[in-house]
């Protein structure tokens, strides 16, 4: 049994992480933006929401990225193995605007989805480091789960590399798209 739930700011590479990750594992990929947001962009109900992540993570292994506090405390209670990509703010954003100019913006996991990007997400992103991280490190904290905290990409590829992932591993895999999206 594996599970790994890959937090972190908006940006910080959580896709680009669990899908290689899960890709090397063969386990499924479990894209928390998929969930939470329509194809075109649009908030999902909040209780349909973390009904459909207990769904998705009710399964013998997985990967999972997504930050979102509201269903943190249950990947936590599953997983085996936290990974927080814990960059600075500015690194993020430029990973956010690399990512849109990339993909012509779609999401990277699921070119079916339209990749969230407006003030609301760019004021997120640069105010992740006061506000989200110091509650995501208390949750995880108080959690028994193990936890890698990388600083860098530099370090999130020497720990794919030291997991047995290296380059090659394409962006294809094992990943589930949400259904009916």
């Amino acid at each position: 049994m594996t599970r790994v739930a890959v937090v972190g700011n908006g940006g910080s590479g959580k896709t680009w992480f669990a899908m290689r990750l899960g890709a090397a594992l063969q386990v499924p990929v479990v894209h928390l933006d998929l969930y939470r947001w329509d194809a075109q962009g649009r908030r999902r109900d909040d209780h349909a929401f973390v009904d459909e992540v207990r769904r998705a993570l009710d399964v013998p292994s997985w990967v999972a990225d997504g930050n979102y506090l509201g269903t943190l405390a249950d990947r936590l209670s599953h997983a085996d193995l936290v990974i927080f990509l814990d960059l600075p703010a500015l690194v993020c954003l430029s990973g956010v605007l690399r990512r849109r100019v990339r993909t012509g913006g779609r999401r990277v996991e699921d070119a079916e989805h339209v990749d969230r990007f407006d003030i609301e997400f760019v004021r997120y992103v640069l105010s992740y480091n006061r506000s989200m991280r110091p509650r995501m490190i208390a949750q995880l904290s108080a959690s028994d789960c193990e936890v890698v905290t990388v600083r860098s990409r530099r370090d999130a590829g020497h720990l794919l590399r030291s997991l047995g992932v290296g380059p090659e591993t394409s962006r294809g895999g094992s990943e589930t798209s949400r259904e009916g999206s």
